[in-house]
């Protein structure tokens, strides 16, 4: 019995050396300011994926059909954000296949929300009136080419990472970038590209003016719409080139730094992620939406006593004269 017993304990330490070498090897020097900055960024995402599903609640009867679309993307984005971020950085042995599945995939799914949400931003731009002139064919081919590209990246980068996926004895995955490098280097070659290609199509209608071509100066809708591209061309440029970042910061950082690689791509996708919503011209409402609380029941107070006083004004008075 002993002899069982004895091999039993070896097979428990062997496993147990396995699982630290494959999911909790991290270098000691970073593990404090690399937790630090997580449970930061957590916190930040966790407040943002709540602001963003308040005001899609307290918007749901928004007039516009596509507005209500962006409401449910950004906040789809950062509860899928929120999933990526609050992943334990250090796993244990037990959840550590299951944890990296699903900051793999949250990931890609993120990603593709983001730049969905950019996509149809540029798309509903040029449907506008404002701008309807400028919807030429080459545009329209130009737009159907960044949303293809965007969905065949989402589905090559899955399928990539099921291919590539690899567990080891113990139950961790393991990381086989260096496997796949040919295939990661062409994905992040088309997401280039397609970013690129819709920040032209932003920065498309700055270029020619349109405002003094459609609108005479001073009208309010060419001025506003100028800015609502302006301020998305620098967010989808802003975007671009966080990402065109990620992929040398991962043929620079160790492989086995696993849990500062992970830090990295989240501050990527945050970026994103917050850079999308600040683009709106209500990004203080998406952020704050406790204002749009406070001036509810502001105008709500203002027009209960303006209802009173007109109230009081309507009736008349009879004051009784001597006989």
């Amino acid at each position: 019995m002993e002899p069982v017993l004895s091999n039993q304990r070896a097979m428990d330490n062997e496993t147990e050396r396995n699982c630290s070498k494959g999911c909790n090897n991290e270098a000691d020097d970073t593990r404090l300011p690399v937790g630090i900055l997580s449970l930061i960024i957590s916190c930040i995402v966790a407040y943002v994926t709540v602001a963003q599903i308040t005001y899609c609640v307290l918007k749901r009867r928004v007039r516009k059909e596509y507005g209500r679309l962006f409401n449910i993307l950004c906040a789809a984005a950062s509860v899928i954000t929120m999933i990526r971020v609050s992943i334990p950085q250090f796993d244990v042995c037990i959840t550590c296949g299951v944890s990296h599945d699903v900051q793999a995939l949250s990931y890609y799914l993120a990603y593709f929300l983001i730049w969905s949400t950019l996509w149809l931003r540029q798309f509903f731009f040029y449907k506008s009136p404002v701008l309807r002139r400028l919807f030429s064919r080459y545009i329209i081919i130009a737009s159907i080419t960044v949303e293809v590209l965007i969905c065949t990246n989402f589905v090559v980068e899955v399928v990539e990472y099921g291919i590539t996926r690899e567990i080891n004895s113990s139950g961790c995955v393991i990381d086989a970038f260096e496997d796949s490098i040919e295939a990661w280097i062409a994905i992040y070659l088309s997401s280039l590209f397609f970013q690129l290609l819709l920040l032209g199509l932003l920065l498309y209608p700055l270029k020619y003016h349109y405002r003094s071509n459609v609108a005479s100066p001073g009208r309010k809708p060419g001025k506003r719409m100028e800015s609502l591209v302006r301020r998305t061309a620098i967010t989808s440029g802003v975007c671009s080139l966080v990402n065109a970042l990620s992929l040398p910061i991962k043929f620079v950082v160790p492989t086995h730094y696993k849990a500062l690689l992970h830090l990295i791509f989240n501050i990527n996708l945050v970026t994103q992620l917050l850079a999308v919503i600040i683009s709106f011209a209500s990004w203080k409402s998406r952020i704050f939406p406790w204002r749009i609380c406070g001036r509810t029941l502001e105008a709500f107070s203002s027009t209960r006593l303006s209802g009173t006083s007109n109230t009081l004004q309507g009736k008349q008075i009879n004051i009784p004269t001597s006989p």
